[in-house]
């Protein structure tokens, strides 16, 4: 196998450059992802409110002075918010599965356009929306599979930590890079998955991922360390529309860095396209 080497700021530079050529594109594609994220939240919001407003009632029909009182004085009362604890439990656990559920598919659909752009081809927005359920399925079950992998290579830092209880430090972040290592050569399984949906297996994603990636792990984590302080600068600078900000210019930039990587390394994998564009990462 042919080990090939993408130079850093190079990389980066790409994913700047040719998102600003597609600005309007990746900002409103951008925006839909925001605007759908922001909308599930501000529903659930909205249902927190109305628990509130609801326990409140409660406490007016018992007529206490707390919701304490109310708990101490009334076993009815007790029992009727025993039952919207119980229903406030279920719905946060099906937000949550639902809020992933759509974060996965709109996100495959994102990396959809980010691969169209870079291989010269038409793209649209309409591919947000274009993920199939085998895709999600797949990402999903890969994307636990390697975070038991990076589980698994955490456990000799946890039993240290364990031991020592938070001493010795350093020697923790040590057993703890393994973990890293495993998280970062595991990056690409799903751009595999998202680049060939009929070719490519759950476990075949992960396979090619880290053998794809290999030789590449300080590049990778340099290039995940540049988006993360770019990140950063934008949220201290813009805290009120920081993750909007986020969404319309950095995750675009990200996306299309990472998409350059992906066809620039997997030609090692021996699943190169016909047609891979940019050569001056060698």
């Amino acid at each position: 196998m042919i080990i090939r080497k993408f130079a850093v700021f190079e990389a980066v530079r790409y994913g700047f450059a040719t998102m600003w050529q597609h600005i309007g594109l990746l900002s409103l594609a951008g925006f839909a992802l925001w605007g759908v994220m922001q909308g599930i939240i501000i529903l659930a919001g909205a249902g927190y409110l109305a628990v509130a407003q609801r326990v409140q009632e409660l406490i007016t029909k018992y007529g206490c002075s707390s919701l304490e009182n109310c708990l101490a004085a009334s076993g009815e009362f007790a029992r009727q918010l025993g039952d919207i604890a119980t229903g406030v439990g279920i719905a946060t656990i099906a937000l949550l599965i639902i809020l992933g559920l759509v974060e996965v598919w709109l996100h495959r659909g994102y990396l959809r356009i980010g691969l169209d752009l870079h291989d010269d081809k038409t793209s649209s927005i309409t591919r947000l929306f274009s993920s199939g359920p085998g895709v999600v399925f797949k990402t999903i079950i890969a994307g636990f599979l390697a975070l038991v992998a990076v589980f698994v290579s955490l456990i000799p830092a946890i039993w240290f930590s364990s031991i020592y209880l938070g001493g010795y430090i350093v020697v923790t972040l040590l057993l703890a890079l393994p973990s890293l290592f495993v998280a970062t050569r595991l990056s690409l399984f799903v751009y595999f998955l998202v680049d060939n949906p009929d070719h490519i297996g759950i476990v075949e994603s992960l396979t090619h991922s880290f053998a794809a990636t290999r030789g590449n792990f300080l590049r990778l984590v340099a290039v995940a360390m540049i988006f993360g302080f770019i990140t950063s600068l934008v949220e201290m600078a813009f805290p009120l529309l920081g993750s909007l900000a986020v969404y319309l210019v950095i995750t675009p930039a990200c996306v299309l860095t990472m998409v350059h990587i992906y066809r620039f390394l997997s030609r090692s994998d021996g699943l190169a396209h016909e047609q891979p564009r940019r050569e001056y990462l060698d």
